[in-house]
């Protein structure tokens, strides 16, 4: 008992000097930022790149000179992007994809293994949203969204982290939401749908680090505020100056950069993940008024933003 005892101590004061030390290593970092890892020539599966988000990712890691494959539902625009990125002196190859359908990923993955190669990032980007009160969601509009939204990220999943674990390496980068922390008005299939994807990114760094995979496959949740890709059309900000409505270059250059440099979650704008665990400290009515006095929002028409506000 007294030997047990012992060893819990020594094994908390292990942990506690880690953590001390890694506290010192995150205040180094605020100064001395960390260097990107090198891309070029990796290949970086990009869904839903055929617009707004996924379209400036595409450009993004263009320009870092990795090689390309694109995914859309849309096969106009994902072809018109992947000649964007090769203007720009860039390796990209476009497939339409519904990355909803299981069947669809699993017959497109295998092209790609096929004509491409193996897939070393992957970013699950495609996303939609309804912007509906909760009473007037559709079932079907419900069942979109979390086909979209979050299943998709299965479907891809399966088809690509087997590879990398067996190949030792690999990076999945998943577009959440700070909706997906905080929540908000008139988006809770949408919230919803991005909440499921931060915890399944976080439950499965878990279990490859439970099963002794951890070290070779890095996860990254990217949480922006609102963006202007055009699916909202009725943003609201109070303090436009400090919380902006996002543009998606923004966004994409934001996330870029938190998958080479190996972040597990990156909320843009950055100053907001900061304060988001610091607010979290306090009681749950104080984060709340917090969140209600930056009052940032999307509706679902000009009506409603003007009797609001």
């Amino acid at each position: 008992m007294f030997i047990a005892i012992i060893q819990l101590i020594l094994e908390l004061l292990v942990l506690y000097g880690k953590a001390f030390f890694m506290i010192l290593e995150g205040i180094y970092h605020l100064i001395f930022p960390v260097s990107e890892k090198s891309v070029k020539d990796e290949i970086v599966l990009i869904t839903g790149a055929g617009c707004g988000i996924g379209r400036e990712l595409a450009i993004q890691f263009a320009k870092k000179q990795a090689i390309l494959v694109l995914w859309d539902i849309n096969e106009n625009e994902i072809q018109n992007v992947a000649d964007q990125v090769r203007k720009l002196g860039g390796v990209a190859r476009a497939y339409k994809c519904d990355v909803s359908d299981l069947h669809q990923v699993q017959s497109v993955t295998a092209r790609v293994q096929q004509e491409v190669g193996d897939v070393s990032i992957l970013f699950n980007n495609a996303g939609i949203v309804n912007l509906k009160p909760f009473n007037e969601l559709e079932p079907a509009e419900i069942q979109r969204t979390f086909s979209v939204n979050t299943l998709a990220h299965f479907w891809t999943l399966r088809q690509f982290l087997p590879r990398m674990i067996e190949l030792g390496r690999g990076h999945v980068a998943a577009m959440s939401s700070v909706c997906g922390i905080l929540g908000g008005p008139y988006t809770t299939d949408y919230s919803a749908s991005k909440h499921a994807v931060i915890g399944m990114m976080k439950a499965l760094e878990e279990e490859l680090h439970f099963v002794g995979k951890g070290d070779i496959i890095h996860f990254t949740s990217i949480c922006p505020t609102i963006v202007n890709t055009g699916f909202v059309h009725h943003p609201y900000t109070r303090f436009p100056e400090i919380l902006p409505i996002l543009h998606p270059k923004k966004v994409a250059k934001d996330a870029v950069h938190a998958v080479l440099t190996n972040q597990r979650m990156a909320v843009v704008p950055s100053w907001l993940g900061y304060l988001i665990p610091i607010f979290r400290l306090f009681p749950d009515e104080v984060f709340i008024m917090f969140q209600r006095f930056l009052d940032q929002a999307a509706y679902p028409n000009d009506s409603v933003c003007t009797k609001l506000h």
